[in-house]
């Protein structure tokens, strides 16, 4: 709330919306606030947003809640004015769904020559080469 105070914007009440709500709300304004600086990849593996819903059952959410699925803007014109009439949401073009792996991609691997050198060192979850 110091922050949002310094931008002068009106403060959170955490305990009158509950913790649940609280936290869909700031990863809201992140998502708003850091939309081209290129963090959204890693703000939903910090709070692991991809154990809590699936691809497939994410069709049935908002556009602005889903992490798996992405979508592009396509801006609609009238063709004699040329002035803007609405704007759309189709799938992208290119990769239009994020593949995701838990846990692993949620941890890097550690490099194998580290892991050789100590052998009470385990690597991590899902980045397991056979010997």
């Amino acid at each position: 709330n110091q922050v949002r105070a310094r931008a002068g914007m009106p403060p959170y009440n955490g305990s009158a919306m509950g913790q649940a709500r609280l936290r869909e709300r700031i990863y809201n304004e992140d998502r708003i606030e850091f939309c081209f600086e290129d963090h959204r990849w890693g703000d939903e593996r910090r709070w692991k947003l991809f154990d809590k819903q699936t691809m497939n059952g994410e069709l049935n959410l908002p556009i602005y809640k889903q992490i798996y699925h992405m979508y592009r803007i396509q801006i609609n014109t009238d063709p004699d004015t040329q002035e803007v009439t609405n704007y759309t949401y189709p799938p992208a073009e290119k990769y239009p769904v994020r593949s995701f792996l838990s846990p692993k991609n949620y941890y890097f691997p550690i490099p194998d020559t580290e892991v050789k050198k100590t052998p009470n060192l385990q690597q991590n979850k899902g980045w397991e080469v056979g010997d």
